[in-house]
C-alpha cells in the first residue's frame, strides 16, 4: 500500500504542472502572448515595434473581443491594430485620475477587480470604474519613462487578466518597460509629426496671407500711381521745345539717382506736375507722393512735424514728399525736415530762386540748403515754349470746352497766333485763366474761341501781332520762343 501510494503520487505530480498549466488563467494564453509581445518590441523601427506588439497581443488576446490598446499621452492618442495588422491612431485620452492610481500599484498594474473591492471606502474610483467598463477593459498597465507615465497599455476585458502568477505580472511589467523605450521615440517621432503639420498649416496660411496682402499693397500702389499720373500728365502734354526735353532729361537722371531735387519754378508754372514727373522716375514710384504747401499755415506747426503718425515725414514713408514754397515754412520746420528726412523718403522742393540765394537771405536753413546741393533744374517758362504752346492751348480748350459744354473747343488761327505772340508773365496759370474766361464768353453754339473771345476775357494782342492777328497781315507761323538754361 505504501509502494502503491508513493507511485500514485509520484505519477500526480508529473501531471499536475500539466493540468495547472491548462487550468490556469486564461487557459495558459496570456504568459506566451506576453513574451511574444516582448520580443516583438525589440524591433528597431518604433512604429514596426509598436504595431508587432500589439499584433501579438491581439491575436492571443483580442479574438472575438476588443483588442488591447497603446494610449500615448504626448499626444494624447489610442492606438491599437486590426486583424490584418494596420495600425490605427485616433484622438483619445485616459483619465488623469486612473493613470495616477495604476502607477502608485505594485508594478504598475491595476486591475478592475482591485477598484470594485476600494469602491466602496473609496467611492472616487466609481467614475474610473465606469470608464474601464465603457470601454471593456480589465487591465491598465503604466508606460513610464525617466520623467514620468508616458503611456498604457490596456488589457482588454475578454482575456483572463488577473495574473495569479509572478511570471505573468512580470511578463506583463516586462513589456511595458520595452514599450516605455518605443514609446519614447514613436512619441516623440509623433511629436515632430504633429508639430511638421501645425507648422505646414501655419505655412500655408501665412501664404495666403502672405498673397493676400501682396495683392492688397498692389492695388493700393496702383493707386498711388495712377494719382501720380493725373499729376504728371499736365507736365508730359507738350514736350518738343528744346527747354523742356532738357528739363525732363535732367530730372529724369536726377530721379534715377535718388538724391534730392530742387525745382526752380517761376510764378504760373504747375510745379506739382513736374514733382510727379520726378517721383514717377524714380525707384518710389509705387509708394505715395505727399505734397505739402509751405503757404498753407496749418504746416508751420512744428508739433505737427514732430508727431510719428501725422506728420508729413511719416506719411511720406516709402514714396516722395513734395515741399512747395519751402522757403516759406518756418526755421524750425525746415530743420527738422531737413534732420528727420527718413532714407526710404525722397524729397522734392519748389523754390522762386535758387538754393544759394534763399540761404544767403535767410528765407533757407542752411540744413535743409546743404542737404538740397546745387542740383536745382529751372522748369521751362511758356515763353521758352514756342513750339508746345499751340498744343498745350488745344489741350486745356478741350478739357474746358467738355466741362463747360461737353463738347471739345477750337481756337481760331488768328487767336492761335497772338496767343504764340505773348510772353505769358503768369506761366500755366495766367494761360488757363485766359482760355477759361474766353470758353465763358464764347456764343453757345461757337466751336472755337476767336481773338474777339480773347479781348473780351481781357487778354492784350502784343503790339508787334496786333495787325496780323486782325488779319490786315499774314498769318505769322510760329516762331521758336528763346529757350532757358536749365
Amino acid at each position: 500500500v505504501a509502494f502503491g501510494a508513493a507511485g500514485a503520487a509520484a505519477l500526480a505530480a508529473l501531471v499536475a504542472q500539466r493540468l495547472a498549466h491548462r487550468a490556469g488563467p486564461g487557459s495558459g494564453r496570456l504568459l506566451p502572448a506576453l513574451q511574444a509581445a516582448a520580443r516583438a518590441a525589440t524591433t528597431p523601427d518604433p512604429e514596426e515595434a509598436l504595431r508587432s506588439a500589439l499584433f501579438e497581443l491581439r491575436g492571443a488576446l483580442g479574438q472575438g473581443g476588443e483588442p488591447p490598446t497603446l494610449y500615448r499621452f504626448f499626444p494624447a492618442e489610442q492606438v491599437s491594430v486590426d486583424r490584418a495588422g494596420f495600425m490605427h491612431t485616433k484622438k483619445a485620452e485616459m483619465p488623469p485620475r486612473l493613470v495616477a492610481l495604476a502607477d502608485a500599484e505594485p508594478e504598475r498594474i491595476l486591475r478592475i477587480e482591485v477598484m470594485h473591492a476600494v469602491s466602496v471606502r473609496k467611492p472616487e474610483v466609481r467614475p474610473l470604474i465606469a470608464w474601464l467598463e465603457d470601454n471593456h477593459l480589465s487591465a491598465v498597465s503604466v508606460v513610464r519613462d525617466a520623467d514620468g507615465p508616458i503611456g498604457a497599455l490596456t488589457v482588454p476585458a475578454g482575456a483572463r487578466v488577473a495574473p495569479s502568477t509572478l511570471s505573468d505580472v512580470r511578463a506583463l511589467r516586462q513589456l511595458s518597460d520595452r514599450l516605455a523605450a518605443v514609446l519614447g521615440v514613436s512619441s516623440m517621432l509623433s511629436r515632430s509629426r504633429e508639430r511638421e503639420l501645425v507648422a505646414r498649416d501655419d505655412l500655408d496660411k501665412i501664404g495666403a496671407e502672405r498673397a493676400r496682402l501682396a495683392t492688397e499693397l498692389g492695388r493700393i500702389e496702383g493707386q498711388f500711381e495712377a494719382v501720380a499720373r493725373s499729376f504728371e500728365q499736365r507736365a508730359r502734354v507738350a514736350l518738343y521745345s528744346p527747354a523742356a526735353q532738357a528739363a525732363v532729361q535732367r530730372l529724369e537722371q536726377l530721379a534715377a539717382m535718388d538724391v534730392p531735387v530742387t525745382l526752380l519754378s517761376s510764378p504760373g508754372i504747375d510745379a506739382v506736375a513736374w514733382a510727379a514727373l520726378v517721383h514717377l522716375a524714380s525707384v518710389r514710384k509705387k509708394g505715395v507722393m505727399v505734397i505739402v504747401d509751405g503757404t498753407t499755415p496749418s504746416e508751420h506747426d512744428p508739433a505737427k512735424w514732430q508727431d510719428r503718425v501725422a506728420s508729413p515725414l511719416a506719411r511720406a514713408a516709402g514714396g516722395t514728399l513734395v515741399l512747395l514754397d519751402a522757403h516759406v515754412l518756418p526755421e524750425l520746420v525746415q530743420m527738422r525736415i531737413a534732420s528727420g528726412l527718413p532714407a526710404d523718403v525722397g524729397l522734392v522742393v519748389a523754390l522762386p530762386g535758387t538754393v544759394d540765394s534763399l540761404a544767403a537771405s535767410g528765407k533757407l536753413a542752411e540744413p535743409l540748403a546743404d542737404r538740397l546741393g546745387d542740383r536745382a533744374v529751372a522748369l521751362p517758362a511758356l515763353a521758352s515754349r514756342g513750339e508746345d504752346l499751340s498744343l498745350l492751348v488745344l489741350e486745356a480748350l478741350t478739357r474746358i470746352g467738355k466741362r463747360l459744354r461737353q463738347a471739345p473747343l477750337g481756337i481760331d488761327p488768328r487767336a492761335l497766333a497772338a496767343l504764340v505772340d505773348y510772353e505769358f508773365p503768369g506761366n500755366d496759370a495766367e494761360l488757363e485763366g485766359i482760355l477759361f474766361r474766353a470758353a465763358l464768353a464764347a456764343p453757345a453754339d461757337a466751336r472755337a474761341v476767336t481773338l474777339r473771345e480773347l479781348e473780351t476775357a481781357g487778354f492784350m494782342v502784343p503790339p508787334g501781332s496786333e495787325r496780323r492777328a486782325r488779319g490786315t497781315g499774314p498769318l505769322p507761323q510760329p516762331r521758336k520762343k528763346r529757350s532757358s538754361k536749365t
